[in-house]
């Protein structure tokens, strides 16, 4: 079982104290080395999450993110992110919530969901919750989701989305815009042996919420 190295967060915490080129040129073996200590340790846990969920892609698209920041267009040019992001997918892979773990000293966390749904998503996911609410409420009520989670996190409207009373029974869940929800962790919990099996645990905590969601992403009319 690989476990996340103490270099890999020591040298995120660099990358955010020296951002900038001339730091990170003979940095650059590091940034290589922790990309990849993520990468083996991101590997394994796939593994892990496949054994129980045959919908996880062994191989993704994607994986560990770069540390590049794309600056052309940003008034921020700091030329790196003091992050790394990794990320699980499950079929199919354009429609569905995501699972994602985010390395970045003192801000750590595991968790996911639907970020940014299009309109049409969105309005899949609101008829589904609109008849659905009790249980989704069961989902959200589970002791291991309210350990990890507390609730589900978001942005949200003002007012009832269109089509919708503001009387409406599920009117707080058809408020959401995005569908979020994130376990963190201290830096300490991160190198320690049990990580990986405690963000497995998160994933676990999280599917049947997954799933929910899923369910009307994949709804064929």
């Amino acid at each position: 079982m690989t476990n996340i190295y103490p270099d890999t967060l020591q040298f995120l915490r660099e990358v955010k104290e020296n951002n900038n080129r001339e730091w990170f040129a003979p940095q650059k073996h590091r940034y290589v080395a922790a990309r990849e200590n993520i990468g083996k340790w991101l590997g394994e846990l796939i593994a892990m999450m496949k054994q129980s969920d045959d919908r996880i892609l062994t191989n993704p698209p994607r994986g560990v993110g770069r540390i590049y920041r794309d600056i052309r267009f940003s008034p921020d040019k700091t030329p790196y992110r003091t992050y790394l992001g990794a990320m699980v997918f499950r079929a199919p892979e354009d429609r569905n919530c995501e699972f994602y773990i985010h390395f970045e000293p003192g801000n750590i966390f595991a968790g996911g969901g639907i970020y940014m749904p299009d309109s049409a998503q969105l309005k899949l996911i609101r008829d589904d919750m609109a008849y659905s609410t009790k249980e989704l409420e069961k989902i959200v009520k589970k002791p291991d989701f309210k350990k990890y989670f507390g609730e589900v996190s978001g942005e949200k409207l003002q007012r009832a989305p269109k089509g919708f009373s503001p009387e409406h029974p599920a009117i707080e869940w058809l408020r959401f815009k995005q569908f979020l929800v994130l376990r963190s962790f201290n830096d300490r919990q991160v190198l320690q042996k049990n990580f990986q099996e405690e963000v497995y645990k998160t994933f676990q905590a999280a599917r049947p919420f997954f799933d929910h969601i899923d369910r009307a992403l994949n709804f064929k009319e």
